[in-house]
């Protein structure tokens, strides 16, 4: 079969070759344990891309060259909308991906612009751009909105032309626009996102602040948690963002899901919505019924998180959930019902208020000391009588033995949406819990898990003490993607019934990662078998189609992929593969754009996590955002 090759090297168009070869699929797929609806009978298969194996194609990008509907060929390719460090705006006054201050001035690390790009000259504060969606604005054009993952977040957006017998798409650098937040504060780590079905960009903010270590006086981690994600590199250099005085940043500022909504003359507006809760947000997904949506927590002894907003297409209030793992089996995967916590009811405007007053920690919780004499206390695994004992994290499993002050149950629940969860007896033992799409030819929903171990285990030595055990299955660092039946009547832990017709009942594995050695030369570098996934990252469903296209965040394989997992065969298919170092974010399905399909993909930070000597050139660490185009409309 065939493959394209698009060469990074290159600093004008994008070079193609065509360097074709077959491969096959050996990645694990698990048997499904709930009874499936009747599967779509359309037909669609894509060119296979061939594992790297020469220095030419690990620097490169693979693209499957063609995609086969219903008998027809039509052919694919790899479009660049933007990378990072393009100029635009009015006189050329933007540079994409630049991260501003709160009075949007270029923010200079040792005399240079930063630029949110991992592994450029001066950035080891975050990762480059995310995730961008295609929304159509009430005047009818057309803006794609680009968040980057870096501590200070930005935002872009740029009005995209289509061409209209191709369906080409050019991004308009001379409408490129930083979106304004500094009325929300700033913003933080944005990673994944979706174009939300009323048309509007959803992000999120990942990795929030642990304020509990953060220097009350001084606005800084403190010193034991100096090198921690959780509280340290990222949040210590919020002073950047208020020009020197880190005293004017707050923790409970980040880890919320942001969201940007275009008027009609193309304006865009960027909120925070303090009533979905804050955690680590790897992505808030929006259900079809426009008010059910799902939020996984991305890290170690985290939580699933369920939104049931009160308005269709609003989610500015809503009541928030937590769901509990009750396991039934401990095969694969594992599989589990599950069973929802209610959390209770807020809205945007009364958190966003309490937020304003910049509270600390020791204003929602009361924290029993550390043990020292190895039986109570945070970290025994035991708490004193009057405190509750929970397990959780994001950069780390972390016991702590906690009280609920008087009347905090509502701003608990929003600011500190982990811990509270754990308090009132939901599952925290989720590690990497990363992309979610839903399937509405089978009504399910899928989850991906890039890596299960930690809390995932029974009885891991940390990540289990003190906390529930609810998940007790094998470790396995490639990862899976399982798969949820929705169904509508059901009820909380408390038996109160939930509103909406779109909630999870179970979980189960549905394709897994396997562990791999290799002793080729080409092949030695990967740990997970190089025929299936290895740490899956986003995915995203085509309906109709049959096909769960999963994207890797890896260092199981030297080159990260994106798949097409046919959900009727059960069979894998590679269609893209990155450059070393690289990551595949946010793979998002747009089944009608004016006539034509799109799948959106950011090629982040090229020899940023690995490989980086391996760069040709400076110009080489540029992010690119793009799409794969070429297919026809595919809406129902």
């Amino acid at each position: 079969m065939s493959k394209t090759r698009i060469s990074l090297v290159a600093a004008s168009a994008l070079a193609i070759a065509a360097l074709f070869s077959a491969c096959s699929s050996s990645s694990s797929s698990e048997s499904n344990t709930t009874t499936a609806t009747p599967t779509p009978t359309a037909n669609m298969a894509f060119a296979k891309v061939a594992v790297p194996t020469t220095e030419a194609e690990k620097t490169s990008i693979g693209v499957s060259n063609k995609v086969t509907i219903s008998g027809k060929d039509y052919a694919l390719e790899f479009n660049t909308l933007a990378k990072t460090g393009d100029v635009g705006g009015t006189g050329n006054t933007e540079i994409f991906g630049l991260i501003k201050d709160v009075n949007e001035k270029a923010i200079t690390i040792d005399g240079k612009n930063w630029i949110c790009e991992n592994g450029g000259a001066n950035d080891n504060l975050g990762s480059g751009p995310d995730h961008t969606s295609l929304v159509t604005a009430p005047n009818g054009k057309l803006y794609m909105t680009t968040q980057f993952e870096c501590a200070v977040g930005a935002m872009y957006s740029m009005e995209v032309s289509q061409d209209k017998t191709t369906g080409k798409l050019t991004a308009k650098k001379d409408t490129m626009k930083y979106i304004k937040i500094s009325h929300e504060n700033g913003s933080w780590v944005h990673c994944a996102g979706i174009k939300t079905p009323w048309e509007s960009h959803l992000g999120s903010e990942e990795y929030e602040p642990n304020a509990d270590l953060i220097d009350p006086t001084t606005g800084k981690a403190l010193a034991a948690d100096k090198k921690s994600v959780n509280a340290g590199d990222y949040y210590n250099n919020m002073y950047l963002y208020f020009n020197g005085d880190q005293t004017k940043a707050n923790p409970y500022f980040y880890g919320w899901t942001p969201e940007v909504s275009y008027d009609a003359n193309g304006a865009s507006a960027f909120v925070k919505h303090y009533s979905m809760g804050r955690f680590a947000h790897e992505l808030a997904y929006v259900m079809p019924d426009k008010k059910t949506s799902y939020l996984t927590d991305d890290g170690t002894n985290c939580i699933l998180a369920m939104f049931v907003s009160d308005k269709e297409s609003d989610l500015t209030s809503g009541t928030l959930y937590a769901a509990k793992w009750k396991q039934t089996s401990s095969t694969g995967s594992g599989a589990a019902n599950i069973e929802w916590i209610n959390l209770g009811h807020a809205t945007d405007a009364e958190i966003k208020t309490y937020v304003n007053t910049k509270p600390k920690f020791s204003d929602i919780f009361d924290k029993e000391a550390k043990s020292t004499d190895g039986k109570t206390g945070s970290g025994s695994g035991v708490c004193s009588t009057g405190y509750t004992s929970v397990n959780t994290g994001h950069a780390s499993a972390n016991h702590e033995c906690l009280k609920l002050k008087t009347g905090m149950e509502k701003y608990a629940s929003r600011l500190e949406t982990r811990r509270y969860a754990g308090m009132m007896g939901a599952t925290t033992e989720f590690r990497k819990e990363e992309g979610v799409t839903y399937d509405s030819d089978r009504k399910k929903l899928y989850i991906a898990m890039s890596d299960i171990s930690n809390g995932m285990l029974d009885n891991d030595s940390k990540a289990d003490l003190g906390g529930n055990n609810d998940i007790k299955i094998s470790k396995n660092s490639c990862g899976a993607v399982y798969q949820s039946d929705v169904a509508s009547g059901i009820k909380d832990s408390k038996g109160s019934a939930i509103n909406s017709s779109l909630v999870v009942t179970n979980m189960s594995g549905l394709v897994a990662g396997k562990s791999k050695t290799y002793t080729e030369t080409e092949y030695k570098t990967n740990t997970c078998d190089l025929e299936g996934i290895s740490s899956p990252d986003n995915i995203t469903y085509l309906s109709g189609k049959n096909i769960l296209v999963i994207g890797e965040d890896t260092s199981g394989h030297q080159n990260d992929m994106i798949w097409a997992y046919d959900l009727t065969t059960g069979t894998l298919t590679r269609i893209f593969t990155t450059p070393y170092g690289s990551e595949t974010t946010s793979p998002f399905w747009y089944p009608n754009v004016n006539g034509f399909g799109y799948m959106t993909t950011v090629i982040q930070h090229p020899y940023g996590e690995s490989d980086s000597d391996k760069a040709p050139n400076s110009a080489a660490k540029a992010n690119y955002v793009g799409v794969i185009q070429g297919f026809p409309a595919l809406d129902k």
